[in-house]
């Protein structure tokens, strides 16, 4: 990397000499090495068409579509006292059902 003597600037190689990016001075100089950046590989839209959800890895069976994943969202309660609420969402459908706890 070269720099202006002038402006102290960022010399670019130009037509085998180097030429400042702010005021434009040209000066002799050589290249130390020469390398060719390669641009990156066009992989595709990067989003996956897919009717299933990826974080459904709970065994339970839906009513509506009777898909046998389901995700499990717990939430806070509304009230410090409560316990937390955990549904269960379909993987495929998306319905949810609340998950009844069952008394000690």
């Amino acid at each position: 990397m070269e720099f202006c003597k002038k402006c102290q600037g960022l010399m670019k190689y130009e037509n085998d000499k180097l030429k400042c990016t702010n005021c434009g001075n040209v000066q002799e100089g050589k290249i130390a090495a020469k390398q060719k950046i390669k641009k990156p590989e066009k992989r595709g839209s990067g989003i996956i068409e897919n009717d299933k959800n990826i974080f459904a890895d709970y065994e339970h069976i839906c009513e509506k579509c009777s898909y046998n994943k389901a995700q499990i969202i717990m939430r806070p309660p509304h009230i410090s006292d409560e316990d937390d609420i955990v549904m269960l969402r379909c993987g495929k459908c998306g319905k949810s059902v609340h998950l009844e706890k069952k008394p000690m």
